[in-house]
């Protein structure tokens, strides 16, 4: 299981723009459920914050393989992926990756132990 997490430093005047991101996603849920699976990725969350008057957003994600769900995300025909890349074009200035220090997750111990 790949985990990452990525804080994403946000283009000037771009918080309406996610806020219309964040909710055209949870309106299709359903849809960026399917390309999660697509991807190979379990689970992905962003946040958002301020600091010294610009905006960030932090994107964590776990997944089978990090480096297979970026090769899906590429050659993906979804509209919910193009909605996505369109909308990081829009917004994203850059990214800087973190490291991980510590992952538990009791779900997956408890996943794993559910099928011995």
């Amino acid at each position: 299981m790949d985990v990452t997490c990525v804080v994403i430093e946000l283009k000037p005047n771009s918080r309406q723009r996610v806020a219309e991101w964040a909710t055209h996603i949870q309106k299709n849920r359903e849809a960026a459920l399917q390309t999660l699976a697509d991807e190979g990725v379990t689970l992905e969350s962003f946040f958002l914050f301020e600091l010294n008057q610009t905006h960030y957003l932090i994107g964590y994600m776990r997944a089978a393989s990090q480096e297979k769900a970026e090769e899906a995300v590429k050659h993906s025909l979804s509209e919910m992926d193009a909605y996505h890349q369109a909308f990081k074009k829009d917004t994203w200035l850059h990214g800087i990756n973190t490291e991980l220090l510590i992952d538990l997750s009791r779900i997956e111990n408890e996943e794993s132990r559910a099928h011995l």
